[in-house]
C-alpha cells in the first residue's frame, strides 16, 4: 500500500469527533492522514480515552478540537501531556455560540428547571460544527493551520476549501427549501444538538430531554400535551441515546420516532438526510 510508505509525509492530524474528519479530509486531500477520537455509536459526554489512543496521540502534528465538547473539557490536558510538539487548534474558534434550550415549562413554579445541567454546565450550546454557517468557519480554521504548517501547499489547501464550501453551499439550498415548507417550526428532539442546524433555517428544536437528564412522569405528560397542541407527529432522537421516553411520546401522539446523527461521518450526506428527515416529519 503505497499510503504506508508515504505515511510520514502526511501531516498526522486526529481530531475529537467524526464530522471534522470530513471537513480535514476534505481539505487536506492527499497530504494528510486523520482519524477521530470518538468512534462512531460513542457521545462526547462520556466517551473515555482507551490507552492505546493515547500511544497514538505521541505521533501526531496536529490536533483539531470540536471546541466545546464535554470530553474536551475532561481530557485535553492528558492529550497535550502526552505530545508537547503537536500544535492543537479549536476548529470552532470564531463561531457565535448559541444558548441550550431550556424546555419551556407550562407550570408556573419553574423549579424543575433550575436543576443544574452537567454536560452543558456552562449554558453554551456544545453542538458547535452541526450546521452550514459553522462549517464555513471550521474549514477556514483547518485551511488557516495546514497552510502554517505546510506553506508551500497553501494554494491546495485554499482550493480545497473552496471547493468544498461551494457543496456546503448547494446543501444550504437544499435544507432551505425542505425547511421552508414546513408549516410547524417545532422539531422535537431527544437531545438538543440541533439547535445550531435547525435555527438557520428558523426552526425551533424542542428538547425531551432536561438539563441533561430524562424527564420526570410529570414534564413527560407536559411534553405530550404540547406535542399534541402543536400537532407533532415525530420525535427525533440519536443512537447515542436511549429512546425509551421519545417512543412513549410518539405512542401517546400517534407518531413515530425518526433516528438523526447529529455525529455521522459524513457530514454533507448527513445534513441532507437530516433535511430529508425532518422536511418529511409533517
Amino acid at each position: 500500500d503505497s499510503n504506508q510508505n508515504s505515511v510520514d509525509n502526511k501531516i498526522n492530524i486526529i481530531t475529537t469527533i467524526l464530522p471534522l474528519t470530513e471537513f480535514i479530509s476534505e481539505i487536506g486531500g492527499d497530504k494528510v492522514t486523520v482519524e477521530a477520537v470518538i468512534p462512531p455509536g460513542y457521545e462526547p459526554h462520556s466517551y473515555e480515552l482507551t490507552p492505546q489512543q493515547l500511544t497514538q496521540i505521541t505521533r501526531v502534528d496536529l490536533y483539531v478540537k470540536a471546541g466545546h465538547v464535554e470530553f474536551e473539557k475532561a481530557n485535553m490536558d492528558k492529550i497535550e501531556e502526552q505530545n508537547k510538539d503537536m500544535r492543537i487548534i479549536d476548529g470552532s474558534a470564531g463561531v457565535a455560540s448559541r444558548s441550550i434550550e431550556k424546555h419551556d415549562a407550562k407550570n408556573k413554579s419553574g423549579s424543575i428547571h433550575k436543576l443544574e445541567d452537567k454536560a452543558h454546565s456552562d449554558g453554551d450550546d456544545p453542538h458547535t460544527w452541526l450546521s452550514v454557517t459553522n462549517a464555513r468557519i471550521y474549514t477556514q480554521n483547518i485551511t488557516n493551520a495546514l497552510s502554517k504548517m505546510d506553506p508551500e501547499n497553501k494554494e491546495y489547501y485554499e482550493q480545497n476549501r473552496e471547493s468544498y464550501v461551494q457543496r456546503l453551499a448547494e446543501v444550504d439550498a437544499y435544507l432551505k427549501n425542505k425547511f421552508n415548507q414546513l408549516k410547524n417550526k417545532k422539531v422535537v428532539v431527544y437531545h438538543p444538538s440541533f439547535g445550531y442546524l435547525l435555527e438557520d433555517y428558523g426552526l425551533k428544536q424542542v428538547p425531551v430531554e432536561i438539563d441533561g437528564k430524562e424527564p420526570t412522569a410529570a414534564q413527560l405528560a407536559e411534553l405530550i400535551a404540547e406535542a399534541k397542541e402543536e400537532g407533532v407527529k415525530t420525535i427525533f432522537v440519536q443512537k447515542q441515546f436511549s429512546t425509551k421516553n421519545a417512543e412513549t411520546i410518539a405512542a401517546e401522539i400517534d407518531g413515530s420516532v425518526v433516528q438523526i446523527d447529529p455525529l455521522a461521518a459524513n457530514f454533507i450526506a448527513n445534513l441532507r438526510n437530516i433535511g430529508d428527515n425532518v422536511g418529511e416529519s409533517q
